[in-house]
């Protein structure tokens, strides 16, 4: 049966679904923050051709992203598979990462390729599967980022071409008649009529007779305009009601210390953004619609249309602000069902470590008493506070913390890490997410407490990984002593050797 995203989907054709998920799940995973970018290149295999949706090139690698929003079946579909498998199989591509949507319909030839896939390459290939959910906001993200093509009325441009036609064949007369070329005023000097100001692009070149029909089908487009603006005033009110009771009700939880339900709160604002986004994408169509009816040139929309739009939002200030506390309050659930497990092994590994020290001592003394409090410090640093870092990117933190290391980039100095089934991800050396991820890690490991401190020091201090830091400094190490007298041996032109 129909869901909300096949509704969403529904009107546009295969192209358009495309390209808008494509844009939308950019912006949702991304993707040219990691690095890709959308490339014109086709590659090739015996198994036929392909040009991928995103590429990303380091180091030499190349690393790819086909994305399917609607089913993966038939020849052309399956070809494709083929042909990856084969770039994946002659190392023409480092990683392929296949997006799909979930419950959409996959052939069994084309499953049998992509399971393949996932036995021979482990590592190398990644089968995405978007939850419906989170492709309904890729595709609202993708409709908000499509530039909407220009509506025209009805007919108009049929009458425009037409008239075209007519005054071409006129002037084919007229160039072949006997008087081409006369200037048919009494007088060569006889002053021009005045110029009418130019009229919109909409009834220009067209016939009188036809201007009338013309205005007729512009009051209509008017009318029709303002009737979906009354619909879409009703719209953005309840959208914007919505938003408001759920921000109350996440201020009223917090000052009265009541939890609400985590799946509930990140569904509500799920659907709550994907609403504000609908209600922006309407009303930039109902402005394009307006000024178009109102007889306004292509050039005129393009330039009107940004403006209406930013006092729009700037109207809408406060609506946003309500929506941003109330994803800030869904990280902060999510940043707290994260890092609850490790504060506990945190809390424990402390309680002993300061155990230890207390046992250390023979008699309670001012020094002893200084190394306890010490002792405590230093176990107080394992904790993790997640309303202090709930502005973090959790995604980063989650791919250092339980992924693998696909290697460092120097010249971006950043480490790309992914989890199964997962995207690659790209997070700086210095981020705070690596940090706190090191840091549960090496807590994960049952270090000690000391140990742990000390390799957060002197993590701390390298703005690179060590491995990195040691391969600079041998390329930076200065020429040895009787190789460097022998350069300036021969700058003095004092060199002997053959």
């Amino acid at each position: 049966m129909p869901d909300g995203y096949d509704r969403d989907r529904d009107s546009f054709d295969n192209n358009e679904r495309g390209r808008i998920f494509e844009n939308g799940a950019d912006r949702l995973f991304k993707d040219r923050e990691n690095g890709y970018i959308s490339d014109s290149r086709i590659y090739s295999a015996p198994a036929g051709k392909i040009m991928f949706d995103k590429v990303k090139t380091r180091d030499g690698n190349t690393f790819t992203i086909e994305e399917k929003s609607g089913r993966i079946d038939g020849k052309k579909d399956e070809k494709q598979l083929k042909v990856i498998k084969a770039l994946l199989e002659t190392g023409a591509i480092q990683h392929h990462t296949l997006r799909s949507v979930e419950r959409e319909f996959i052939s069994g030839n084309a499953r049998d390729i992509i399971d393949a896939m996932v036995r021979e390459f482990p590592d190398r290939f990644t089968h995405h599967v978007i939850s419906r959910a989170d492709a309904r906001e890729i595709w609202a993200r993708g409709l908000q980022l499509e530039r909407g093509q220009q509506l025209e009325l009805p007919q108009v441009r049929q009458l425009a071409r037409d008239h075209k036609t007519q005054q071409q064949a006129r002037t084919n007369a007229h160039e072949h008649g006997p008087e081409t070329g006369r200037d048919t005023r009494a007088h060569v000097n006889e002053p021009r009529a005045p110029e009418r100001e130019p009229e919109s692009v909409v009834t220009q070149s067209i016939p009188s007779v036809e201007r009338e029909r013309v205005e007729q089908l512009r009051t209509l487009a008017m009318a029709a305009a303002l009737e979906r603006g009354r619909d879409l005033d009703t719209a953005r009110q309840a959208v914007r009601d919505a938003i408001t009771a759920q921000a109350l009700e996440v201020a009223a939880s917090r000052a009265q210390g009541r939890e609400l339900d985590p799946e509930h709160l990140r569904d509500a604002h799920t659907a709550l953004s994907a609403g504000l986004d609908q209600i922006r994408e309407r009303e930039c169509q109902n402005t394009r619609n307006m000024l178009t009816a109102a007889g306004t040139s292509p050039e005129q929309i393009a330039i009107l249309a940004p403006v209406l739009e930013q006092n729009r939002e700037a109207r809408r200030e406060e609506t946003v602000r309500q929506l941003d506390s109330i994803g800030k309050e869904v990280q902060r659930h999510e940043w707290v069902q994260e890092l609850t497990p490790h504060n506990a092994r945190a809390q424990q590994r402390g309680i002993e470590h300061v155990q230890q020290i207390e046992q250390q001592a023979k008699a309670r003394t001012p020094e002893h008493e200084l190394r306890v409090q010490a002792a405590q410090r230093e176990a107080e640093r394992l904790f993790i506070d997640p309303a202090k870092d709930v502005e973090l990117d959790l995604e980063k933190f989650r791919a250092v913390r339980y992924g693998r290391s696909l290697g460092y980039d120097p010249e971006a100095k950043a480490h790309t890490y992914q989890r199964s089934g997962r995207p690659p991800v790209q997070v700086e050396h210095d981020a705070r997410e690596r940090e706190l991820a090191v840091l549960a890690k090496n807590v994960e490991r049952n270090l000690s407490v000391e140990q742990i401190n000390i390799a957060r020091l002197a993590e701390a201090g390298h703005s690179a990984p060590v491995e990195e830091a040691a391969r600079s400094r041998a390329l930076e190490a200065p020429i040895p002593t009787a190789a460097r007298e022998q350069e300036h041996g021969r700058e003095r032109g004092l060199y002997r050797g053959r």
